[in-house]
């Protein structure tokens, strides 16, 4: 039940799956580094405060992003479906935490400073679309997990294959 065969329409999931995990990686160490930043001073830019003090929880989903990327790639190396669990997961806690940002941002956040429109508009034009590309990458991680675990049992069967001919019904019976 994959939705995806492909990754960006031309790539297999196996080698979309190693970029998203290396852009995880990029991603996450940027990341920290920008919240690190700006860790003094709660500012986002264009002076937009931010409502709640979760700059602490988001060093540690960047952190775990980091972590999970790198399994990430080493579970793709090794065809380990569930080494890829932990990816999906922490994704979604960081998908979920940007859109809370990005709601936060568009309707609660509060300017400190005098800010043009347009900016503020480009800014939040651009959070959308960088939503929009993880989403997206966290699908296609997905779509690459079910599709290894569907060959993964697939070849267990195989290995042990059940010969229903000479199954003994009555030791079954109670």
């Amino acid at each position: 039940m994959a939705i995806f065969k492909k990754f960006c329409f031309c790539m297999s999931l196996e080698v979309g799956s190693v970029v998203i995990g290396c852009l995880g990686i990029l991603e996450g160490i940027v990341y920290t580094i920008v919240i690190l930043m700006n860790f003094q001073s709660r500012l986002w830019p264009h002076g937009i405060e931010e409502p709640y003090n979760i700059d602490y929880l988001r060093v540690l989903l960047a952190i775990a992003q980091v972590v999970c990327s790198v399994q990430l790639v080493i579970s793709v190396e090794c065809q380990r479906s569930a080494c890829t669990l932990p990816w999906l997961v922490v994704n979604f806690c960081d998908l979920v935490d940007r859109l809370v940002f990005l709601l936060s941002v568009t309707f609660g956040g509060k300017q400190t400073v005098e800010v043009d429109v347009r900016e503020i508009a480009l800014g939040i034009l651009f959070m959308v679309l960088i939503f929009e590309i993880w989403f997206y990458c966290w699908l296609c991680v997905l779509c690459f997990y079910l599709e290894l675990r569907k060959v993964i049992q697939k070849s267990e069967l195989d290995m042990y294959p059940i010969d229903l001919d000479n199954i003994d019904a009555d030791m079954y019976l109670v």
